[in-house]
């Protein structure tokens, strides 16, 4: 169980508004965003999953490219720790 301190959100708050910052450099790859998504992540995949059902249902309520950018760093960050699951 993750505890959060007042005032701090919780980790799947803090990785979704990360995901949208990374979404809005174009400098930043969608594979470069997951990468650093699962490093903030400590590789919690529940924190990762929760910030895409965050982002996603932004896109379900305004769809907009930033959002979709948002998710597909996620899905990325995802496939990262799953292809280092399996490696390990």
């Amino acid at each position: 169980m993750s505890a959060t301190v007042p005032g701090n959100p919780p980790l799947s708050h803090r990785l979704a508004a990360r995901a949208f910052a990374l979404a809005v450099d174009p400098g930043v790859s969608p594979d470069m965003a997951g990468a650093t998504l699962l490093e903030m992540a400590g590789g919690s995949t529940a924190a990762l999953h929760r910030a895409r059902a965050r982002v996603e249902s932004r896109l379900t309520d305004r769809p907009t490219r930033l959002a979709e950018a948002a998710a597909l760093a996620l899905r990325s960050a995802l496939d990262h720790a799953t292809s280092q699951s399996g490696r390990a």
